[in-house]
């Protein structure tokens, strides 16, 4: 399967290369309101970047489909754990300032009044 990925884009490289390099035939599009003229490398690259903004719109949706599913999951998950008795949000012990585990109080500064 890799080798077949490989091959085609050898492929469309060869196929975009001669077509770049190859491609000085003057063409001309006729969009009714006005005419474009251009030559065959024209087209081409027009082509190839409409191609790829289609990609990356596409890549974009799909992106917000994503990230729309994982958020509505997210949303009933925590409405379900609210919904169960206890299931609340559980509120941290206190504790003293000085009896930190990693230390980060007992190095900052105290104010010497309180």
């Amino acid at each position: 399967m890799v080798i077949f990925g490989l091959l085609l884009l050898l492929l469309a490289v060869l196929v975009a290369l001669a077509a770049i390099s190859k491609g000085g035939d003057p063409a001309q599009l006729n969009l009714q309101l006005f005419t474009v003229k251009t030559n065959v490398t024209g087209v081409y690259v027009a082509g190839a970047l409409t191609l790829l903004v289609g990609v990356l719109g596409l890549w974009l949706v799909l992106a917000g489909i994503r990230h729309d599913r994982r958020r509505r999951g997210q949303i009933k998950d925590l409405k379900k754990r609210a919904a169960k008795p206890g299931g609340g949000p559980q509120a941290e012990p206190s504790s003293s300032a000085g009896d930190d585990d990693d230390g980060y109080f007992r190095s900052a500064p105290r104010d010497p009044n309180a």
